[in-house]
Order: C-alpha cells, then sequence, then structure tokens
C-alpha cells in the first residue's frame, strides 16, 4: 500500500486545529470566568469578543477546508481513505471525475465518487507531488477522469 496524500495532512487536519480550537476556547473560557480587577485590565469585553469570534470563525473554516481532507493510500486493486479515525476502501472504477484545485499556492484534488461513500460523494486531499504523479503513471484508467 503507497500514501499518495501529503503527511502535512495529518499535521493541518488534526495537530493545527486541535491546538487552535483548545487556544481560543479556553482563552474564551478564561476571559469570560475573569474579573478586569484581578488581571489589571480597565475592560475585558473587547478581549472576549474577539476570543469568541476567532474561535468560531476557526470552526467555520476548519469545517469547510481541514476537516474534509483525507488521507488516500492506494495498492493495484484499491483507493483506501481515511480520516485517521476511520478507513474506507474503494475500487479505481468508483472514481467518477478527478479535479484538481490550486488556492493559495496549494494544490488540492477532488475525486467524485460514483454513489455515496462512507465520507461522502467528494473526496478531497492535498497530494504529495511526487508519490501523486507515479499514481497516475501506474493507472494509465484513471487518466481518463481526470477533468
Amino acid at each position: 500500500m503507497h500514501q499518495i496524500s501529503s503527511s502535512r495532512t495529518l499535521i493541518i487536519r488534526i495537530f493545527f486545529t486541535t491546538f487552535y480550537l483548545v487556544f481560543f476556547g479556553v482563552g474564551s473560557i478564561a476571559f469570560w470566568l475573569t474579573d478586569a480587577e484581578v488581571i489589571m485590565v480597565s475592560n475585558l469585553m473587547p478581549f472576549r469578543v474577539l476570543f469568541i469570534i476567532l474561535f468560531l470563525g476557526g470552526i467555520l473554516v476548519f469545517r469547510q477546508t481541514a476537516w474534509k481532507l483525507m488521507r488516500i493510500d492506494i495498492d493495484e486493486e484499491f483507493v483506501y481513505v481515511s480520516n485517521y479515525f476511520k478507513t474506507a476502501r474503494y475500487k479505481f472504477d468508483y472514481i467518477e471525475k478527478i479535479h484538481e484545485h490550486k488556492s493559495l499556492g496549494r494544490k488540492t484534488v477532488r475525486f467524485d465518487l460514483t454513489g455515496e461513500g462512507v465520507f461522502g460523494t467528494q473526496i478531497r486531499f492535498m497530494p504529495d507531488k511526487i508519490r501523486y504523479e507515479k499514481f497516475f503513471r501506474n493507472n494509465p484508467e484513471l487518466v481518463a477522469k481526470y477533468n
């Protein structure tokens, strides 16, 4: 089995989002439970609002971006899709289309499945450049699905 998704997926999807949300979540709770006299600040309300906005904004951004990224492994017959907690296995012919998207210098790939999969009908991942290109050289039947 060979991984074609980037190893950065684990850092972005799990570690960065967890640390961000814990920091701003605990910070929000701390600012709401602390009195202004204790930390010698005249008004805590701007900090309270800022931390709540950053916490909720982070949840919305991560929900639309980082949490949709999957780890992709392949072998001769199957594509294995993992969210690091659960893994699903699909045959190559279950992939209907392959789309690439580049935004802010980052490349993401989306597999559109022919039917409903464990993680939905679309699988997104950040490809590892070398392993991803090798994947297409070894599977020329998928090049026709490339869009």
